[in-house]
């Protein structure tokens, strides 16, 4: 099926769950995630135009094209992928796991509440 026609369709009957825009050497590129029937699609445009549509594996990850954004928790020092959380009060800078968030961030916060 024409890349085109999936992509109307997936415009018309799917739910939109991510969606990146960024300018590159090529010009305008986005890429919008959809979720329809079980399966998750990448859409991804270039200057307006469809460019390519799959079908992908997908779970709350940041894509960028096809690749999958990879980041440093600034506690522990580990590779993580996800969006991260808020480190504060425990570092001003940077973003945290989702287990520092829970062992380490969220008690100093609770700590600090209690004082």
């Amino acid at each position: 099926m024409d890349k085109e026609v999936i992509y109307k369709n997936l415009q018309r009957y799917a739910k939109i769950v991510n969606r990146i825009d960024y300018e590159s050497e090529r010009g305008f590129e986005m890429i919008k995630v959809y979720f329809y029937e079980d399966q998750f699609y990448m859409a991804r445009l270039l200057d307006g135009n469809v460019e390519e549509v799959k079908a992908i594996q997908y779970t709350d990850y940041k894509v960028v094209g096809t690749e999958v954004v990879r980041k440093t928790c600034c506690i522990c020092g580990k590779e993580f992928i996800g969006f991260g959380n808020n480190p504060h009060p425990v570092k001003d800078k940077g973003t945290c796991c989702d287990q520092c968030n829970s062992e380490v961030v969220i008690p100093k916060r609770l700590e600090v509440l209690a004082k």
